[in-house]
């Protein structure tokens, strides 16, 4: 998830971080008196000794996601369990920050808060390790900053709040998840990242997040490979209705792939094509020259198109909601 350099770093970051935590729950458990409002001042201590042990072992579950070699899906920055950890990094670290500095307030009478301050500042640095907008996230915004800014797009803008929601972010104010999904604060709904990117048809809800521009690079290959000696076949046999069309919609397809949508109709069509091709001429060696550039286009397309399980997930629970209600009414 982080270059080896930085895994050094980390490594010593975390260890920081769990010594001070040790510290802060030391000077709690070694309190004359804690303060509780309501309540039994020891059930409120071991509450709160509890409440820190717990997070001082969510330190612990962010070196095991980062030093975990067994499922190679979660490595992959372009795949939904990689972003899936990420956002799982960034609640454990707002959620030890909040929990320190609401108990440096609280518990005034420990002195709390010159630990809570250096505490802040090892999270801040582990944060820091991180590319929480991975690239293509941020290519997704240069796309949707180019849609925006021409003059027939601009009244429906989303642009305004994607940046406000970007300053929260950084600010460490929201954590990676609200800003994907959104939040309520205060009775009202502040729209997420997931939300603004579809607003205009732009990006599908159910496509994982768009690929950066040299993701594309091994693939695009791969279909020049395939399209020149295919093209250069078909056109010496137009005399064949089959070829005649294949080779129409050949020609409409992009010369390069530069978004992932693109993928599925080049797809669909090279593969048509070789099997047009090699249920008559399967002995042509122009034929045997286009196996092995859309064996590697097949392959390569498993690893640029990722869906959005949690849009699949959250669209099963509202079907869900609406059935159960339908079934209620009867």
């Amino acid at each position: 998830m982080i270059s080896g350099k930085n895994i050094i770093c980390l490594e010593e970051d975390l260890k920081e971080s769990e010594h001070l935590l040790v510290l802060f729950r030391e000077r709690l458990e070694n309190a004359s008196e804690i303060i509780a409002d309501d309540g039994d001042p020891e059930q409120e201590k071991k509450r709160i000794l509890k409440l820190v042990s717990s997070r001082k072992k969510g330190l612990s579950a962010i070196r095991e996601m980062v030093n975990g070699k067994r499922d190679l899906d979660a490595s992959n920055i372009r795949h939904p369990k990689y972003f899936s950890r990420l956002k799982q990094i960034g609640q454990i670290l707002l959620g030890i920050r909040s929990t320190a500095e609401t108990l440096a307030f609280e518990q005034y009478e420990c002195k709390l808060d010159v630990v809570t301050q250096e505490l802040s500042k090892s999270l801040a640095s582990i944060a820091g390790l991180f590319q929480f907008i991975t690239p293509n996230i941020r290519n997704e915004i240069n796309i949707l900053n180019k849609y925006y800014r021409l003059p027939s797009n601009i009244q429906n803008s989303i642009i305004p709040e994607l940046e406000a929601l970007m300053e929260q972010f950084e600010e460490g104010e929201i954590t990676l998840d609200a800003f994907i999904n959104g939040y309520e604060k205060e009775g009202e709904r502040t729209q997420g990242y997931d939300e603004l990117r579809v607003q205009d048809g732009l990006f599908s809800k159910y496509q994982f997040y768009e690929n950066s521009p040299q993701d594309f690079a091994e693939i695009n290959l791969n279909f020049q490979k395939f399209f020149k000696p295919a093209i250069d076949f078909m056109s010496k046999r137009t005399s064949e209705p089959d070829f005649r069309k294949l080779l129409d919609r050949m020609q409409k397809l992009p010369d390069t792939i530069t978004r992932s949508n693109e993928i599925f109709e080049i797809h669909i069509s090279i593969n048509q094509v070789y099997l047009k091709i090699g249920k008559k001429y399967s002995f042509h060696d122009r034929f045997k020259e286009l196996t092995a550039p859309l064996e590697e286009f097949n392959k390569l397309k498993n690893n640029l198109i990722y869906y959005h399980e949690e849009a699949f997930d959250k669209n099963i629970k509202d079907l869900e909601g609406i059935f159960k209600e339908e079934a209620d009414l009867k």
